[in-house]
């Protein structure tokens, strides 16, 4: 997702160069793109979403995970049987195929309501610069796109507000 922030900062500030040369009356003000993403009231929803998704599928993980250690530390002063050798193994390779199925699962539920979640807020953000009369609005996220920037051109806490309103009916 940052090299996503990189590459739409550097679009506009290009486009902000061009327009600026012929517009000296354009408006542009930046916002904290991860106080936005974190403070928009849709995340805590979405991240209890996804909570409960992967949950049975972290327990199952973690269950086997623990027979495979309670396996461990029965053996360890005495040889295993070659029976258990092979219980063992097998079980470990359970272990990591549902292991290796939990991270990708998550990592495409996290892609998912990602997407889902920069939608919405998308929207409300244009819906905010239209209403307001802002010509350009730079996500500034520590990624290097805005080197510095006015704090007072700053409108992460009007677009939080805005934003949370909107998605809760206001």
């Amino acid at each position: 997702m940052t090299n996503q922030f990189r590459s739409i900062g550097l679009i506009c500030i290009i486009i902000f160069g061009l327009s600026s040369c012929s517009n000296q009356n354009s408006t542009s003000y930046y916002v904290d793109l991860n106080k936005l993403y974190e403070e928009f009231d849709y995340t805590d929803i979405l991240k209890q979403e996804l909570k409960q998704q992967l949950e049975p599928l972290k327990v199952e993980v973690d269950s086997l995970a623990s027979k495979l250690r309670l396996f461990q530390g029965q053996y360890v002063n005495k040889t295993p049987s070659d029976k258990q050798v092979e219980d063992f193994a097998q079980l470990q390779q359970l272990w990591s195929e549902r292991n290796q199925s939990y991270t990708d699962i998550e990592k495409q539920l996290v892609a998912e309501y990602d997407t889902k979640l920069w939608g919405q807020l998308n929207q409300y953000v244009k819906e905010y610069c239209k209403q307001k009369h802002i010509d350009f609005l730079f996500g500034a996220n520590g990624s290097g796109v805005v080197m510095y920037a006015d704090s007072t051109l700053n409108l992460t806490s009007q677009i939080i507000e805005f934003a949370n309103d909107k998605f809760n009916g206001k």
